[in-house]
């Protein structure tokens, strides 16, 4: 269970950065809150969902992430190669499935239907001392969704693969996003789910953090002044 107490809003300054009243100086180099969405912003689905949709489509065990993420197929899709429906139809066969009967399967293990609200009022208090973003390997209906699911208030920009053409753990991914942002990579923080993107930010120079709990979180930003002290 979360600790709420992590995440009082009240609490902290009450304004902008970069000299606005009220606004809290950080450790030279700090300014951008950079954020992964899937496994960070939006939970994971739990190996016990996964194992519901494998017997559902008479999968083996431990394979549905792989045939939907492993392959040519995710990577064409996520840097805006391939349109969702040949997505579908082309995995789907690789599995000897019906491509509306995998999307359909699928649909409770969609992270970005929901969004973790611990973790959006980390990025709230946040956003009162320094700016927050996005990089995130999705697709362009993900990106339409969180547009329309307020995260366009709280983040921006945000960073998509399937809109830029550069995914991450890809070096130039994070090149790209830095001249987005137009900071030098010190000036950053990074959080992810998945190490091997953050070893990449880091080898870079980007102060990076493998992401866990929201708990966990809580306290990394805090020991950077990014939060406000209990």
């Amino acid at each position: 269970m979360v600790d709420h107490s992590i995440i009082d809003e009240s609490s902290g300054a009450s304004a902008g950065v970069g000299g606005s009243r009220g606004s809290v100086l950080l450790p030279r180099g700090t300014q951008v809150l950079l954020l992964d969405v899937g496994g960070v912003i939006a939970p994971d689905a739990s190996p016990a969902q996964s194992v519901v949709v494998e017997q559902r489509l008479s999968l083996p065990a431990g394979t549905l992430y792989p045939l939907l993420y492993g392959g040519e197929p995710w990577k064409a899709l996520s840097t805006g190669r391939l349109d969702e429906a040949t997505f579908w139809r082309d995995v789907a066969a690789a599995a000897g499935l019906d491509a509306a009967d995998l999307r359909e399967a699928m649909t409770p293990l969609w992270g970005w239907h929901q969004l973790d609200e611990a973790v959006l009022a980390l990025m709230r208090i946040a956003r009162r001392r320094v700016r927050v973003a996005i990089l995130t390997n999705a697709t362009l209906d993900w990106e339409t969704f969180l547009h329309e699911s307020g995260i366009r208030n709280l983040a921006d920009p945000i960073i998509n693969s399937a809109r830029e053409g550069l995914r991450k753990p890809d070096p130039a991914s994070f090149g790209h996003a830095l001249e987005l942002l137009d900071l030098p990579p010190e000036a950053v923080l990074f959080v992810d789910d998945k190490p091997r993107n953050t070893a990449v930010a880091r080898e870079l120079g980007i102060d990076s953090l493998d992401y866990t709990t929201v708990e966990a979180l809580a306290e990394a930003l805090r020991a950077r002044g990014i939060l406000p002290p209990r």
